[in-house]
């Protein structure tokens, strides 16, 4: 799954705050961002989704474009 697709699922899990040690207003916030179309930085995500126990399968790979 990508990153989004899995921050998507994280953040809507029932109780997911205290895995992520936020109060719960934050995690609302980005909810609400998150519907908005608005999101966080991939980096902010990823830390997110490991603090919440999800691994990463593939790293990203890159390619010069020369």
């Amino acid at each position: 799954m990508k990153t989004i697709e899995a921050f998507t699922k994280m953040i809507n899990t029932r109780g997911i705050h205290h895995a992520l040690n936020m109060k719960v207003m934050t995690l609302n916030s980005l909810r609400t961002r998150l519907r908005q179309g608005t999101y966080i930085s991939t980096d902010k995500m990823i830390e997110l989704l490991i603090r919440a126990g999800y691994s990463v399968k593939t790293e990203m790979t890159w390619t010069d474009p020369a």
